[in-house]
């Protein structure tokens, strides 16, 4: 079998990321083909207003962005882990973490432990 010669219009580059250093550069190269479809299949999806789907890993983010949205304020993350040691539920090491604070924290109002304790709820951890 012969080689078959493809110019370089043939091809289509993707994901172009430079190395760091002058003159590297990495990307994916895929055959364009000449052909075209012959047909396209139209998709129509229905997806049900009402399921709710609940993330494998639910982070602080998205606790606090639930706070925020349903109770119309923020919440720090050291509120979070102070709730969540509390009610012994299983937690991280932080690579950061320090011996000793510079200045402690202040305890989280009530409604704010309300609020996070309804979310972990919501997020299905409690």
């Amino acid at each position: 079998m012969g080689k078959i010669k493809r110019k370089k219009q043939d091809f289509i580059k993707f994901g172009t990321m430079l190395c760091g250093f002058e003159g590297c550069e990495k990307a994916k190269v895929y055959y364009k083909g000449t052909k075209n479809a012959d047909s396209f299949i139209s998709v129509k999806m229905d997806y049900a207003d009402d399921i709710e789907r609940v993330p494998d890993r639910v982070t602080y983010k998205l606790i606090q962005d639930y706070i925020e949205d349903k109770h119309n304020f923020k919440v720090h993350t050291a509120y979070i882990a102070e709730v969540k040691r509390s009610l012994g539920l299983p937690m991280n090491d932080a690579p950061n973490a320090v011996e000793e604070l510079k200045h402690p924290y202040k305890q989280a109002p009530a409604y704010k432990v309300e609020a996070i304790k309804d979310a972990l709820k919501h997020f299905n951890v409690i």
